[in-house]
């Protein structure tokens, strides 16, 4: 994100006619400084250092969230879940932070319960069930659609 942030400064800087020096001296930095922020070597810089970056050179940062690596849970929704899968059938299996099964969808369920059901003698169906723990709901709504 900062290397991205130091681009997208540069890019801007560059369009405006700016220099190094001009945008160091608008906000107390030496030129260098803000050649290092542009090419990402400062490793310190803070988003409000990059705001203030930014606005020198008439851009607005902006920051996204997108859906990435597993979240945290806390001890009670471990604990229900534990709780879950101790009372489940030992023929049962289950998985814990399974992914959805849309290609590029990041999300997945907290856990799935696999099951085997006879279904004659030649075959087995096998059925899935996806499973959401949910401590502290807060808008049921949102809840239900996210789980849609």
């Amino acid at each position: 994100m900062i290397a991205d942030a130091g681009r997208g400064l540069r890019d801007g800087r560059r369009d405006r006619g700016l220099s190094l020096a001009k945008v160091g001296r608008a906000i107390g930095l030496s030129r260098s400084q803000v050649s290092r922020i542009e090419r990402g070597l400062i490793a310190g810089v803070t988003v409000a250092e990059l705001a203030v970056l930014h606005a020198a050179v008439g851009l607005d940062l902006t920051l996204r969230a997108y859906p990435g690596g597993q979240p945290l849970r806390d001890a009670a929704q471990a604990a229900l879940l534990s709780d879950l899968r101790a009372d489940l059938h030992r023929s049962l299996r289950w998985a814990v932070e399974v992914p959805l099964p849309a290609p590029g969808d990041q999300r997945s369920w907290d856990a799935m319960i696999v099951g085997r059901r006879p279904s004659s003698a030649a075959d087995v169906v096998i059925w899935r069930h996806g499973v959401e723990a949910e401590m502290v709901p807060r808008d049921g709504q949102a809840l239900i659609r996210r789980i849609q």
